[in-house]
């Protein structure tokens, strides 16, 4: 839980910089989120992250995550400020080079 909560606590703090390439270096380059209706890819993605507001909640970590070979981690979270409600999703961190591979949501059912 540690390794992800100081991933998110980073990500928060280069979203509250507004700074896209800040927000851009936690996520790899083919990074990809399949949401219910549409994918996003990477340059879209830091886009919208950049203009979040800060007092907006970004991510909150539900508390499940698996550990896989070769250091990644599948973890749940759930996104607010990206979509009309707050949406759980799940996303693969790269622990040795500290990004996001993918993302997806969970349940489109809630959306």
């Amino acid at each position: 839980m540690t390794t992800c909560l100081s991933f998110l606590n980073q990500l928060t703090k280069s979203i509250a910089s507004r700074n896209a390439t800040e927000i851009k270096k936690h996520f790899y380059r083919s990074f990809d989120y399949m949401g219910c209706k549409k994918r996003y890819y990477l340059d879209d993605v830091v886009a919208k992250l950049s203009e979040l507001p800060f007092q907006q909640g970004v991510f909150a970590i539900l508390g499940s995550q698996r550990y896989y070979v070769d250091g990644y981690i599948a973890f749940n979270a759930t996104i607010h400020g990206l979509f009309a409600r707050p949406t759980k999703s799940e996303f693969v961190l790269f622990l040795h080079i500290g990004t996001l591979l993918t993302g997806n949501v969970i349940d489109c059912s809630v959306i």
